[in-house]
């Protein structure tokens, strides 16, 4: 045995024997804290290392799980149709063309169903699903083919062979999946969808074709019609599909089944109709797309998220997705985002006030700030003067911070209002006479008004800003009394009774009257008229006029001093001053 594994004879002979129970007097050491990992990227020195730690064998295991021959495939078909279609040495033989592109989709996808339905009887699933998925993606293709032959001779022949063959083969592949392939059955809903977009892309290329003829401004004022109402509305009737226990007791997979399926199905009409646009020479837009996305964001938010887990975390997380699909809209003006905007706007309002949902109000906000942004000119200038996009944006970023401000009833949210609505009304309100007053007189007012809602206990820097904005009312009046005279009368007096009214409304929300500072505050401000008239009045009048008139206020004072001095100052009876009687002690 090894000197290193077995201890020494003198250690053996100085050392007491083991006890098996623990040593309760001596003290437990503390846990050890582990020490903070590294960055993955900091524990590789080198590119080697770095790929030499990366788990290829899951990466692989995954990929052949997957099978990618099957995608693969898919891509290489695509791929051929297109260099096909584009060959310059197919030039002149569009008719060969056509038809070897059509023949090769329909043959592919029949073997794409046929293939389906075979690995299903194996029990193989996962590639069975694959197949079930890229069939629903090829299946509206043939029907873009459709469009190119409506372009070409005998066109009549063509389209209503090609028309024919696409509507009875698509028929007998997916009655062939619904009758075999039950897993992934589609329920009525979906397949009535796909009855109205297999007619949508049937009746595309030959209602084109009939309208270009007659008309070649016909379809450019068609086709924003289709992208703005009629895409969206096959978003939308994704909310008329089953909701019922029977598909959320179904699996993962089969419940996204029928949408993801109907998803695909419009993506691909979509393409469709792009092509027509290409066709007419329309050029793409991606503010086109806006509607389109904007539907399906609020079916994702309102539907698709209640299959997800934790779906009201992800139904919160997702309601900015209808937002950014507005962003596109831009590009066609204020029409477009502006009426988004508004359709949002009433969306996030039902969730907010019927599912108190704070997320929903606060993006409410947000759409409102933007509907405000995107005013129309017309509109704007009846309100704003000298209206300008630029000045409208900043106003609608103000209108923002003011809700907010409104919302945080605190101190902070106080200042900050206040801040805004000085600002702004000097803005609107610059070519007013005394704007610089106004706008002085109404940051108070809003200081005052938001200070009756504060919640929570006040601080002292809280309790000073109410103090000072109550102090500062009256101050701010008397010197713009003195200022404008009678013209700031009417102004003054409709700010004390905005106070003593939001005093009164405040006492309605929080059952107990606040701080009787405020009325005295409204009191002290509208005597600040009643004040600068007097100044004026005496000002004008003769200096011997007021000099009477002292006589006879001093003389009022000294009657008042001789009737009250006894009840604020006690007289010393052992010292009589000059002028002063006596006491006399009352004898019995």
């Amino acid at each position: 045995m090894n000197a290193e594994n077995s201890p020494s004879d003198g250690s053996q002979k100085g050392s007491e024997p083991a006890s098996s129970t623990p040593n309760l007097t001596q003290p437990t050491p503390p846990p050890a804290i582990p020490e903070a990992q590294d960055h993955w990227l900091e524990r590789h020195h080198s590119l080697s290392d770095l790929f030499t730690n990366i788990p290829w064998r899951k990466i692989l295991s995954l990929v052949i799980d997957s099978n990618p021959f099957f995608l693969l495939s898919a891509l290489f078909m695509l791929q051929g149709i297109y260099m096909v279609s584009v060959d310059p040495q197919m030039l002149g033989q569009e008719q060969s063309q056509l038809a070897f592109n059509f023949s090769a989709l329909q043959i592919y996808e029949l073997l794409l169903v046929l293939t389906a339905l075979f690995l299903s009887r194996r029990l193989l699933l996962h590639d069975t699903a694959l197949l079930f998925w890229l069939e629903n993606m090829f299946v509206f293709i043939p029907f873009i083919l459709i469009s190119q032959a409506s372009m070409m001779e005998n066109r009549a022949v063509w389209t209503g062979t090609l028309c024919a063959a696409a509507t009875i083969f698509t028929a007998l592949r997916f009655s062939s999946l619904k009758l075999y392939l039950r897993p992934l059955q589609l329920p009525t809903t979906a397949m009535a969808l796909g009855v109205v977009l297999l007619l949508t892309n049937l009746i595309l290329p030959l209602h084109f074709r009939s309208v270009i003829g007659e008309d070649s401004q016909a379809w450019t004022q068609l086709s924003p019609l289709l992208w703005r109402w009629f895409m969206p509305f096959l978003f939308l009737s994704l909310f008329a599909f089953p909701m019922g226990k029977n598909l959320l007791n179904r699996s993962y997979a089969q419940r996204w089944t029928p949408y993801a399926a109907a998803i695909l199905w419009i993506l691909a009409t979509s393409a469709h109709l792009r092509s027509v646009d290409y066709l007419d020479g329309i050029r793409f837009r991606i503010a086109s797309l806006a509607p389109m996305l904007c539907a399906f964001a609020w079916v994702f938010n309102l539907r698709l998220t209640s299959f997800l887990q934790n779906s009201e975390y992800w139904r919160a997380r997702t309601l900015i997705l209808p937002v950014l699909a507005t962003i596109p809209a831009v590009q066609y003006g204020t029409g477009l985002f502006l009426t988004l905007t508004a359709i949002n706007c009433a969306a996030f309002a039902w969730q907010a006030f019927t599912q108190r949902n704070e997320t929903a109000r606060e993006f409410l906000i947000a759409s409102l700030t933007a509907l405000i942004a995107a005013m129309p000119h017309n509109l704007g200038y009846q309100f704003i003067p000298d209206f300008s996009r630029e000045k409208i944006i900043l106003l609608a970023i103000g209108a923002y911070v003011f809700v907010q401000a409104c919302r945080t009833r605190t101190h902070r949210g106080a200042i900050g209002g206040a801040v805004i609505v000085g600002f702004g009304s000097q803005y609107l309100f610059s070519h007013f006479d005394y704007a610089e007053q106004l706008a002085m007189q109404n940051a108070l007012l809003f200081g005052l008004a938001h200070s009756l809602f504060w919640t929570g206990e006040r601080t002292t820097f809280g309790n000073a800003v109410w103090k000072a904005l109550a102090i500062a009312l009256p101050l701010h009046s008397f010197r713009w009394g003195s200022i404008a005279g009678l013209d700031a009368a009417m102004m003054i007096s409709l700010a004390s009774m905005f106070i003593v009214a939001v005093y009164v409304l405040a006492r309605q929300f929080q059952g107990h009257w606040a701080t009787k500072a405020l009325p005295m505050a409204a009191a002290v401000n509208i005597s600040t008229i009643a004040i600068n008239h007097a100044i004026e009045v005496l000002r004008i009048t003769p200096t011997g006029y007021l000099v009477v008139l002292g006589a006879f206020l001093f003389f009022a004072s000294g009657i008042a001093y001789a009737l009250t001095r006894d009840r604020w100052h006690k007289p010393n009876h052992r010292h009589h001053g000059p002028g002063t009687l006596p006491v006399i002690p009352q004898t019995h």
